[in-house]
């Protein structure tokens, strides 16, 4: 149970590392236009 929570909880902070890297090139994308 717990290492089943470990992992889901190591993967939700991927996607929200993921989800902050995409969002900061959005916005230099932004900024060079």
């Amino acid at each position: 149970m717990f290492l089943v929570d470990h992992k889901k909880m190591r993967f939700k902070y991927k996607l929200n590392l993921i989800n902050l890297w995409n969002g900061l090139n959005c916005k230099i994308e932004i900024t060079k236009h």
